[in-house]
């Protein structure tokens, strides 16, 4: 005895998915009344042109780049050189007690936050390596010319 066995195809979604995004403007899609409001939409009579923009309206400006002030760096080269090594929080306290003024050089405005300090002690750090670096450099340099009786390059 042969069994027969029913198979049921259900379609759980559409075979072709429908299109997402921007479409082209197909005004034979549409139903008469469709078409005629599409028209007019899209040819407005006597309509003015948009206004023009000056050229160059979509470059960002440069970003305003300003350097240290006295008061800055001097704080900043205190807390380098302090024997214990404190954390950039501790730092921005201090920045914080230190440029508490309402206005001038020690005013609110001037405070740096965690990284403008992390980022100036991480320069700074390597500009002192290449300054050692150099003097090393200059060191060697001045015992190699003695050693060789005195006669420089």
């Amino acid at each position: 005895s042969s069994a027969t066995v029913k198979l049921v195809v259900r379609v759980v979604r559409p075979i072709k998915p429908p299109a997402y995004g921007l479409q082209r403007f197909r005004p034979d899609r549409l139903s008469a009344n469709d078409a005629d409001t599409a028209r007019m939409v899209t040819t407005v009579p006597n309509r003015p042109p948009p206004p023009l923009l000056d050229q160059g309206w979509a470059i960002r400006p440069p970003m305003e780049r300003k350097r240290f002030t006295d008061e800055q760096k001097a704080l900043l080269v205190e807390i380098f050189d302090r024997p214990d090594r404190i954390s950039e929080e501790a730092a921005e306290s201090l920045f914080k007690q230190r440029f508490a003024a309402r206005e001038g050089s020690f005013a609110r405005k001037y405070r740096l936050n965690k990284v403008q300090i992390k980022s100036w002690m991480s320069t700074e750090k390597t500009r002192r390596a290449k300054k050692q670096l150099a003097a090393l450099a200059d060191e060697e340099e001045a015992a190699a010319g003695r050693g060789a009786g005195g006669v420089g390059r």
